[in-house]
């Protein structure tokens, strides 16, 4: 089990000053002493680029090789984008395994690549949070009483001179329908958008065949990434979700786990 090691510092703080350190075996947040975060700003974390990159996670670094198979995908979305920010995308798969949270991870990390954007990841997946697991965060579920509070639940990462933020929801304590908790979940990405104004807001939602709130989340985005792996993902299994997602014209299929990418 991941245990959360985050190195918390105000908005202020002069990064530069900041030496290395070394996290691994303690998930992707740098340790320090666990004090809760005041309201205000994000708190704003650095990963540990070596502990990242072992799960797959290079789209922060441009020279990496495998970086550029995600920017190709970012400017596919970013040339479909319409209408005023910010512009969302649910990164999702026909069924588990695919690697739909390391793509969402990377495609955010190509967004915030870019001059001025300002990219919201966010982990949607309401029965399975992969992302708060890679990144070695608790569940705000226990810490939380309320819908509305952003404390705990948003996350800035930074790499370098590159943000990205993050935000893991408070999906309530199990009791909740999943109606509710869906609402729930709506309610806490608007307090987040008013918040931090992001350009980009991408969700990494769980699979389309697993989940009865997977749909719902996956319509009301703008473009929609379906991950399929290669050996395991089964045309029949596509063709279901192109049923339930309907004639959506902005869908980019990603074949993921290729030995010739090594995506």
């Amino acid at each position: 089990m991941l245990r959360p090691r985050l190195e918390s510092l105000s908005a202020e703080t002069d990064f530069a000053r900041l030496g290395a350190t070394n996290t691994e075996g303690f998930g992707a947040l740098v340790a320090t002493d666990g004090s809760p975060v005041g309201r205000g700003a994000p708190e704003i974390t650095r990963p540990s680029v070596t502990f990242l990159k072992s799960q797959r996670v290079i789209a922060f670094d441009n020279s990496h090789r495998m970086t550029r198979y995600y920017d190709m995908l970012r400017n596919l979305l970013r040339d479909n984008a319409e209408g005023q920010p910010p512009y969302t995308i649910a990164v999702t798969s026909p069924t588990a395994g695919c690697g739909t949270t390391v793509s969402a991870f990377n495609l955010a990390l190509s967004f915030a690549r870019i001059p001025d954007a300002n990219v919201l990841l966010v982990d949607a997946n309401m029965r399975d949070p992969a992302l708060g697991r890679l990144l070695g965060l608790p569940s705000p579920i226990t810490r939380l009483a309320d819908d509305e509070a952003m404390t705990g639940m948003l996350t800035t990462l930074e790499f370098g001179n590159m943000r990205t933020h993050f935000l893991l929801p408070c999906w309530g304590d199990g009791r909740l329908s999943a109606a509710a908790a869906l609402q729930r979940f709506k309610t806490q990405i608007e307090h987040a958008k008013q918040f931090l104004k992001p350009t980009m807001i991408i969700f990494d939602v769980a699979p389309v065949l697993e989940t009865d709130e997977t749909v719902p989340l996956v319509l009301e985005a703008d473009s929609i990434v379906m991950v399929l792996a290669t050996g395991g993902s089964k045309l029949s299994d596509i063709e279901v979700c192109e049923t339930l997602l309907g004639a959506r014209k902005n869908i980019q299929f990603v074949l993921n786990k290729s030995g010739k990418h090594g995506l």
